[in-house]
């Protein structure tokens, strides 16, 4: 991906789509836009052909959705990831005009991430390395001791029974646990009920227990 030299960070393919539907980029006079422009706002500006305001929205939320593809599907590496946060954003763009809830942005993006990540019909987490569980080990413990390889075995546990639940379960823990969503904002991001949500990750965390 290539970065717009008008709209640094976004990739050109990211700025096509936006011509393509307002025509030039332009920013609304009078109207500086920054990192704390509220969701909201950034949101209504970009409905009215605001390119600035696309550029904050994708440096704000642009690493949340790479880091959910390499938790969904780590053995891709970072390239699919960013693949995936373009077309995530390119996605966003065409579904704007369906978008309703400006202080829900991150999980409805997070929501198009994961069924995206869900279309490319890779089993998730079938080879997950350790740092997708924020678990990295640290360069210096080439002297293992006997403490580091037991938190190496139970991270590799972990991962193993992660691998074992089923889709729809492991996309809820990831979107809860991992990703900090509440309930709802997992229910509306997966376009299902609050009673699923509940249910899964219940069903999740069981066999999760049965596994240890």
């Amino acid at each position: 991906m290539r970065p717009v030299a008008d709209a640094p960070g976004l990739p050109v393919e990211i700025l096509a789509r936006f011509r393509d539907r307002f025509g030039s980029a332009h920013g609304m006079a009078g109207v500086p836009l920054s990192d704390s422009t509220p969701d909201a706002r950034l949101v209504a500006h970009l409905r009215d052909g605001d390119l600035q305001a696309l550029g904050v929205l994708y440096t704000r939320y642009g690493a949340d959705v790479r880091r959910l593809a390499l938790r969904l599907d780590p053995h891709r590496g970072p390239s699919a990831a960013d693949d995936i946060c373009q077309a995530v954003f390119l996605t966003f763009l065409d579904t704007l005009p369906r978008y309703t809830h400006q202080d829900r942005l991150r999980g409805w993006l997070l929501g198009i991430t994961a069924r995206r990540c869900r279309s490319v019909k890779r089993r998730w987490w079938s080879r997950l390395r350790i740092h997708a569980l924020g678990g990295r080990q640290s360069a210096g413990v080439a002297a293992a001791s006997a403490n580091a390889d037991t938190r190496l075995e139970a991270r590799q546990a972990i991962a193993h029974a992660l691998a074992a639940l089923p889709e729809a379960q492991r996309e809820v823990l990831v979107l809860h646990h991992l990703e900090g969503l509440s309930i709802p904002e997992v229910a509306e991001a997966l376009d299902i009920s609050e009673n699923a949500v509940s249910t899964r990750l219940y069903r999740a965390r069981r066999a999760m227990e049965a596994s240890r």
